[in-house]
């Protein structure tokens, strides 16, 4: 909500600021803490950002599509030590660290919705109600 789109990162339990710095100029549509770093990653107009959090401060790291398309990213899921980010155009995209892995076109319209499912895998839900059970190892389960 800063004019300099700062990110700040607290312990609630604790009262304290944790870390603090700039975050991305662009919109931002979902954050998500990555369960397996002291990290919070940003779903980004056209971007993805890691933003590591240590000593008092962030440091961001912008998402390596590589081959993967650059559209608008709409929500993000923890999946073991990955992310996967979804995009306005359906597709699903698997994140090792700060690069895209593989990208899933399962979904033939906007991916709004990824939800953690107990088992380790995600569940993913699109424009048109349309919703994918994923295993953890990101195989379609139906």
């Amino acid at each position: 909500m800063s004019d300099k789109h700062e990110i700040a990162v607290y312990d609630i339990q604790k009262n304290a600021l944790i870390a603090f710095g700039n975050g991305p100029r662009s919109v931002v549509y979902a954050i998500k803490f990555n369960s397996a770093e002291d990290e919070v990653v940003l779903a980004c107009q056209k971007e993805v950002i890691f933003s590591r959090f240590d000593s008092g401060k962030i440091n961001n790291k912008k998402g390596v599509f590589g081959k993967a398309p650059l559209n608008p990213n709409l929500s993000i899921a923890n999946l073991g030590d990955s992310v996967v980010t979804s995009m306005s155009t359906g597709l699903l995209v698997l994140w090792k660290g700060n690069f895209a892995s593989k990208v899933f076109k399962e979904h033939t319209k906007s991916v709004g919705a990824l939800c953690e499912r107990a088992d380790g895998g995600i569940i993913s839900g699109d424009a048109l109600g349309h919703i994918i059970i994923w295993s953890s190892n990101m195989s379609k389960e139906r």
